[in-house]
């Protein structure tokens, strides 16, 4: 996928806080805009990257039975189901990105050319209560 020197990427392993922080990215690059952040949803402002990886071809073919004679819904199926490359493509820039890839597994030339939020945080960490034996 060819990268262009404007487009924003938002890294994270799953569950680490990604929505909130795209949505915060998305408000910041966009000048705080809450009417158009408002009317456009979250998942048409970004693209993941990964996301038709998730969709086998037996779930993909089980949605559109689903939704037969839904032209909206079978539109948006469609889009969701194009391998994130394809839709990044036909963005216009900035482009918002959407990762859950580790850093390996990206363009080697990421960090150089584009714009990278990571978000990390340690999952296996529990709140503790301590009580003192006195």
């Amino acid at each position: 996928m060819p990268l262009r020197p404007d487009d924003i990427f938002v890294a994270s392993f799953p569950r680490s806080g990604t929505t909130w922080t795209q949505e915060l990215v998305w408000l910041l690059a966009s000048d705080l805009d809450y009417s158009k952040a408002a009317a456009i949803p979250l998942q048409a402002r970004y693209t993941f990257l990964e996301f038709s990886m998730y969709l086998s071809k037996e779930i993909l073919n089980a949605v559109k039975n689903e939704n037969a004679g839904k032209e909206d819904q079978l539109k948006i199926l469609d889009i969701l189901s194009a391998p994130g490359s394809q839709l990044a493509a036909q963005m216009s820039s900035p482009r918002f990105l959407k990762t859950h890839l580790p850093m390996s597994l990206l363009p080697p030339t990421l960090l150089d050319s584009t714009k990278v939020l990571y978000v990390a945080r340690n999952p296996t960490r529990r709140s503790r209560i301590v009580l003192s034996s006195q």
